[in-house]
């Protein structure tokens, strides 16, 4: 199922989508029996993209997702913190000799934080490889960059298999086997934390979730003239949705929306 997934999640981007339907329209406003047909979807393709293009769908998007757990208070002393990948990159990585990083990069920035203000926590990241032809998975570059930064080597886990959230928190279950009495902090980007819980809640492991990564702020400004970056944002907030509503299908996560209460 996963590498299905890896091979299709291309092609559910909101935006490649709709200019799939703009190009089947196009075709079909050439061919005499489809013309009205398809000048219909020309019509609904270009109005989508003038949509998500000029106005702030993707912060309406965002806002509930980021919004739905605050970021807490951590008590004392931590078992570990989880750093959840899509954070490094691997090919350039690997191709440059030099870390290279995404832009959910303050999940790696963060956890480094956390783990040298809790010396007595262990710190996991939890990414494998893009592809089983790669080298490095996103763990390794995790390590690297967390050594490089000054944290023990003792200090840090690496979980290298996992291709998708719900085998980050399958297999980092595997590895460090927690219990009841551990506390363990669980980071990611904010609009991927509610999936994320719904996750380990699911494997029946209570994090505390601490979120980073916010795209979204208070007097956010509602309208700005920068199409490619509205496309490509909104491609980014409806794949969390759609993600959610497919491990809920899948009986991944419990509730499409998973909250601090549930």
């Amino acid at each position: 199922m996963s590498g299905i997934l890896s091979i299709i999640s291309p092609f559910i981007l909101a935006s490649n989508l709709i200019f799939a339907v703009l190009l089947f329209g196009a075709i079909l406003s050439v061919v005499l029996p489809g013309r009205k047909f398809g000048r219909r979807l020309l019509q609904i393709s270009v109005s989508a993209l003038l949509l998500i293009g000029l106005l702030p769908l993707h912060i309406w998007l965002f806002e509930p997702l980021e919004n739905r757990f605050p970021i807490p208070e951590l008590p004392d002393r931590l078992t570990g913190i989880i750093v959840m990948g899509d954070a490094g990159n691997p090919r350039i990585t690997e191709a440059r000799g030099q870390i290279s990083i995404l832009s959910q990069a303050e999940r790696m920035i963060v956890g480094a934080s956390l783990a040298k203000a809790h010396p007595e926590a262990k710190l996991l990241y939890s990414g494998g490889k893009w592809k089983s032809s790669d080298r490095l998975s996103e763990a390794e570059i995790a390590g690297q960059l967390y050594r490089d930064l000054g944290i023990p080597s003792d200090q840090i886990l690496l979980e290298t298999k996992a291709r998708n959230t719900f085998e980050n928190a399958l297999f980092t279950y595997d590895l460090v086997k927690p219990t009841e009495t551990e506390t363990w902090v669980l980071v990611t980007s904010a609009s991927h934390m509610p999936r994320s819980v719904g996750v380990f809640r699911r494997i029946q492991w209570e994090v505390i979730p601490y979120p980073v990564d916010y795209q979204t702020y208070d007097g956010q400004p509602l309208f700005t003239l920068n199409v490619s970056h509205n496309i490509r944002m909104f491609d980014h907030a409806a794949r969390a949705w759609m993600s959610l509503a497919a491990y809920y299908l899948l009986d991944r996560i419990n509730t499409i929306l998973p909250g601090p209460k549930g």
